[in-house]
């Protein structure tokens, strides 16, 4: 039903509206073309895959199109470095195809951070590229602090940050790990949060450094009850997945 009312919106009412602004001057032809890809992006991102080569290549078009439109403008050098992950994310994992997708990938987002230095965004894209290109370096922990520096309240950019630090937990300078047990400390004092980053830290193999930060008694009920039950882990997934489309 809710991706129904959103294909409808998309469709028949976001065309119209689309007329409305072009016709004022709120709204540009390159902008008009960024949201359709980053509508497309949301999707794929939503099933976790793309249908097919020509929907991708229909985007390709679609956001190279608003690249000549304005060429510094960092939001269309994001989205094609979306674009460009998903599309070796759609290949065999070590293939050419791959890689090549993933180093123009990191290109990109590497772009909008010099087109935007300060967001925080387009930083903790760029380390989560490179640690998807097996690239784990000073460079690297240094797109993670850029990130922290400037987006440390960002929700988006914290399940980012957790997600990168979880992973290279073991080889994370000791500065980063102060900055993501923070973090943590933060998500434990939003409870609409706390269930996912309990299931994120038993996927990682993370749940002892959990451990150390929950204080709450309602928390620690979730552990239980994961550790008791390991199903549940796959059935939160699940359910996960269905919720966002």
């Amino acid at each position: 039903m809710r991706l129904s009312r959103i294909r409808f919106t998309f469709l028949f009412i976001f065309p119209a509206l689309f007329a409305v602004l072009l016709g004022t001057g709120a709204l540009t032809y390159s902008s008009f073309l960024t949201l359709i890809a980053e509508y497309n992006l949301d999707q794929w991102e939503c099933r976790g895959t793309v249908s097919d080569d020509g929907e991708w290549q229909t985007q390709a078009e679609n956001l190279n199109q608003a690249k000549k439109i304005e060429q510094f403008d960092a939001n269309v050098s994001l989205d094609l470095g979306r674009l460009h992950e998903f599309r070796a994310l759609s290949k065999p994992i070590w293939s050419d195809d791959a890689k090549i997708s993933r180093k123009q990938s990191l290109d990109y987002y590497q772009e909008a951070t010099t087109q935007r230095p300060t967001w925080a965004l387009a930083w903790v894209n760029v380390a989560q590229a490179r640690l998807l290109n097996q690239q784990i370096d000073k460079e690297t922990f240094d797109a993670m602090r850029k990130a922290f520096q400037y987006g440390r309240w960002q929700e988006k950019v914290q399940q980012r940050l957790i997600w990168l630090g979880v992973g290279m937990w073991s080889v994370l300078p000791v500065d980063l790990k102060d900055e993501i047990r923070a973090v943590v400390r933060q998500t434990l004092e939003q409870d609409y949060r706390v269930y996912g980053l309990i299931v994120l830290a038993y996927r990682q193999k993370w749940e002892g450094e959990l451990k150390k930060l929950v204080t709450r008694k309602e928390h620690w009920e979730i552990i239980r009850r994961i550790e008791k039950n390991g199903n549940e882990l796959n059935e939160y997934l699940r359910k996960q997945q269905a919720r966002k489309c």
